[in-house]
């Protein structure tokens, strides 16, 4: 019964995948057509974000909300199986589900202001607009919203995408820690501290402001020697790689808090 759950699964996921390089694919055709392709490596690293931060969404949902049964599964493979029953039994809490969106919501709107999705200019140098930008596949379309002169919102489809799975287990793994704490639980032995940071704090959200600083300060003398797009090319694919490593370090800490023997208080 679990085997064909997991097939079951695994099929869905490929379909998600195959639709979404489909879409893609009509998109970069267009791009070549239009000449809006100038270098493939910031055309196509947007979609690695992509095409793993909806599957991811997808699999932590589907698995939340729907029983598979129980795994049996080795000492090792329990660091990439997360207990999904136990973690339902825990997102069942009316306090903990209201705690989830709430901290949710605050990893998003710091993820999106962190990576500029969410745009202040105190000195109100926005010009309220609401438009739709069309670009390469992985940064457009671009919708920019600034109903007043010093806030916007430029939504990017692949920051997006990033910052609903990033907040989504973030915010899922802050409030499971709350409730550990509440519960007077050992944090040490159920959830490292160190995991807990790097998973909740989220590495690749600090590329962005040191992109800007990288283009503020170091990229005039880069491209007087000619070496501008390697720069913005080295961020960009750090960028991607902090956030796989982001996404893997919270499905750990994830199968690693939800074998903490916390939820029968929870649910209580």
């Amino acid at each position: 019964m679990h085997s064909s759950g997991r097939g079951r699964l695994s099929l869905e996921i490929t379909l998600i995948v195959l639709l979404l390089l489909y879409f893609e694919l009509l998109g970069l055709m267009r791009d070549l057509t239009t000449s809006l392709i100038y270098d493939w490596l910031p055309t196509l690293a947007p979609l690695v974000w992509i095409n793993i931060s909806i599957p991811f969404i997808y699999v932590f949902l589907r698995n939340l909300i729907i029983s598979n049964g129980a795994a049996n599964v080795g000492r090792l493979a329990r660091l990439f199986s997360p207990n999904f029953g136990n973690l339902r039994m825990l997102a069942q809490n009316t306090i903990f589900r209201r705690l989830w969106v709430v901290l949710s919501i605050i990893y998003f709107a710091a993820y999106g202001y962190l990576q500029g999705m969410i745009v202040i200019d105190i000195n109100g140098g926005l010009e309220p607009r609401f438009l739709i930008v069309e670009s390469s596949v992985g940064y457009g379309p671009v919708l920019v919203w600034a109903p007043a002169n010093f806030f916007g919102v430029v939504l990017r489809p692949y920051i997006l995408s990033a910052a609903l799975a990033l907040s989504l287990i973030g915010g899922f793994l802050m409030a499971a820690f709350i409730s550990l704490l509440a519960s007077k639980q050992k944090i040490a032995t159920a959830l490292p501290g160190p995991l807990a940071g790097l998973a909740v704090l989220c590495p690749t959200c600090l590329t962005s402001p040191a992109m800007g600083l990288i283009l503020a300060y170091i990229a005039p003398t880069a491209a007087v020697l000619g070496i501008g797009t390697a720069f913005f090319n080295l961020i960009l694919t750090l960028s991607t790689t902090l956030l796989v490593a982001t996404l893997l370090m919270q499905w750990i800490a994830l199968s690693i808090i939800s074998r903490v023997p916390l939820y029968s208080s929870a649910v209580a």
